[in-house]
């Protein structure tokens, strides 16, 4: 008789938006993006059931990442996107030895910083607008 191997599970991250994140964002449709990213964690842990995984839901805050401690998954889903926690997950996620989702701490930084992206593009001898940097102290 064949042993049945168990579902794989997958850890779903996601920020959970705390009264003073909300005080901290520049503007309501950082808000908006944010608290409908409760809905996409909704149809993702349902779709993903769906096909047969285990599901396990991680919320996270930015004074709270000790739920980090909690993953017991094969594969991690990483929807956390907030510039307040971005970079710090993604360090936590390089060095588990789960894979994820998302992007290298190296990629985030570059995409964050448009005058480190500029000269990336340049180093590689890819085309890129003129511009100019124009410091504060200037």
């Amino acid at each position: 008789m064949k042993r049945r191997k168990r579902p794989y599970t997958i850890a779903i991250l996601y920020h959970d938006l705390t009264k003073q994140d909300k005080k901290e964002y520049p503007d309501k449709e950082h808000i908006l993006v944010d608290e409908d990213t409760e809905q996409t964690v909704f149809f993702v842990r349902k779709l993903l059931q769906h096909h047969g995984f285990r599901v396990q839901v991680i919320r996270l805050t930015a004074t709270t990442l000790t739920n980090l401690k909690k993953i017991r998954a094969h594969y991690i889903f990483n929807l956390v996107d907030s510039r307040k926690l971005e970079v710090r997950i993604a360090r936590i996620l390089d060095r588990l030895t789960i894979p994820h989702s998302g992007s290298s701490v190296s990629a985030i930084q570059a995409s964050n910083n448009k005058l480190h992206s500029k000269k990336l593009l340049q180093k590689q001898h890819l085309p890129v607008p003129k511009f100019s940097v124009i410091r504060l102290s200037d």
